[in-house]
């Protein structure tokens, strides 16, 4: 018995489709071939200054119509080898014959809008491959487009390895058919976003229609650790206003799923990857795919940690604040979540235990401390329905650098949060005057605290907790 080619069949079926529709469709009319999408002009986009300008006009672009997935079912079905085909993959790969078909016509449909009707050679290989792996038992293929303010590129792309890459918004990230839906599209984005983060992904369960969801559910627990490190990587707003997730699997074909955040995003927070930064991304985003880390993503627990709390709030600073005053509050918060317990002299404690812990990378004690001070002043008073009399470039200077701290201090104690049981060790061997103390403190945020302030009063315990930190992390 000969054996079966697959990938010789698969390129005589689309040969023949390919014949068949365009035949079929030689004789539209040009309105029947093409159509008019509405997009904005980014064409004089820049960022100047930290701020984002020219976002231009609404322009109408002529696109050329595709095949629908119901075009393709109903020509794929009148090709002779076509049968040969669903009947190897149903033996290979044991699904039902209605999926089967589904998605040959899906994955045709897609290459001939592709190519415009076209025979490609490559673009064939490419997909057909992609099938070989499935049936090889390869999980699941997602792609994911993220879409980011508060992150600006160098130059229109950057790979970050064969997964993942980021590249600026183009105008077809916007279009739309009329220019009702344009507005409410454009219009629908608390803040515009700038970056298109690209993934993707192949979850490690097998694709067997049972598991797709736990196969989403992988893919969202990857989109979380990406999230997080992008939102701490440098100081800005980058915090997703739109998902895009669309499964690549050909047996088990989706269609596209869209969230949208409904929050309001800060605009004054932008920073720039270079092709310089990917090193160090590369390092921050694996750090970040450690599990005792992944547990902190999250805030949903009947117990969260001190630091999931912390990033909570870090997260409310840009995306919730009403106004600066807000902003700081929750910045402050933030680091109150770090460092504080329910005792007096909050203000100099949130100050002193910042400053040492961030006097450990070299940030200097006397502009920590001023800045913290000025912003727990704001704080205070807002929390207690007082406005505060500086302007908002004033709120503004005080913000920045708070913000930052913030971020440093998080990034840190994220990092340190896997090996946050070795204290324990430091405590009992730096602190032996004060063992019976040590010993009735129970929670890990207590014992960092009570480091954190013997490395305040004593320089030998400071130059070891340095050290211990130093070995810890990866990434300030």
């Amino acid at each position: 018995m000969q054996k079966f080619d697959l990938k010789k069949t698969i390129e005589i079926i689309y040969r023949e489709f390919i014949d068949v529709i365009n035949k079929k469709l030689e004789d539209r009319d040009e309105d029947d071939t093409q159509y008019k999408v509405y997009v904005p002009d980014f064409s004089k986009l820049k960022l100047d200054k930290g701020r984002v300008s020219g976002f231009g006009y609404v322009k109408t672009i002529i696109k050329k119509k595709g095949i629908s997935l119901g075009y393709s079912h109903k020509y794929l079905t009148t090709i002779s080898e076509f049968n040969d085909l669903v009947t190897f993959l149903k033996k290979k790969s044991q699904k039902p014959e209605t999926v089967i078909i589904s998605g040959i016509a899906s994955l045709f449909k897609e290459l001939y809008n592709k190519t415009h009707g076209k025979f490609n050679q490559e673009s064939l290989e490419k997909y057909t491959n992609s099938l070989i792996e499935e049936l090889g038992g390869k999980g699941f293929r997602f792609i994911a487009n993220i879409f980011y303010p508060g992150i600006w590129l160098n130059k229109d792309e950057i790979k970050i390895n064969k997964y993942l890459r980021l590249r600026k918004i183009n105008e077809m990230d916007f279009q739309s058919d009329s220019m009702e839906s344009f507005n409410n599209k454009f219009n629908s984005f608390k803040g515009i976003p700038l970056t298109v983060l690209e993934f993707k992904y192949y979850s490690k369960i097998l694709p067997e229609i049972k598991a797709f969801p736990e196969a989403q559910r992988e893919l969202n627990a990857e989109l979380v650790v990406l999230d997080h490190a992008f939102r701490l990587f440098k100081l800005g707003s980058a915090f997703p206003t739109k998902k895009l997730i669309k499964s690549k699997t050909i047996l088990h074909p989706s269609g596209i799923t869209e969230s949208t955040y409904e929050g309001k995003i800060n605009p004054n927070y932008i920073y720039i990857i270079k092709e310089n930064d990917i090193k160090k991304l590369k390092i921050l985003i694996q750090t970040f795919r450690d599990l005792e880390i992944r547990k902190l993503f999250t805030t949903k627990s009947k117990k969260p940690n001190f630091i999931s709390i912390a990033l909570h709030r870090y997260q409310n600073a840009f995306t919730n604040a009403e106004n600066l005053e807000s902003h700081i509050t929750y910045a402050i918060m933030c680091l109150e979540a770090l460092f504080t317990e329910n005792r007096p002299q909050l203000n100099r404690s949130l100050r002193e235990r910042t400053t040492i812990l961030l006097k450990t990378i070299r940030i200097s004690p006397r502009i920590t401390n001023t800045v913290i001070k000025k912003g727990y002043n704001i704080r205070s008073k807002y929390a207690h329905g007082s406005g505060s009399s500086k302007g908002d470039d004033e709120l503004q200077r005080i913000a920045n650098p708070l913000l930052e701290f913030t971020r440093l201090a998080l990034l840190l104690l994220i990092q340190l949060s896997p090996n946050l049981s070795d204290i324990n060790i430091l405590l009992n061997y730096f602190c032996k005057k004060d063992i019976e103390k040590i010993k009735k403190i129970k929670s890990i945020k207590g014992k960092l605290i009570f480091l954190l302030d013997n490395a305040i009063i004593d320089n030998y315990s400071f130059k070891m907790l340095k050290k211990f930190i130093l070995q810890s992390i990866k990434i300030f």
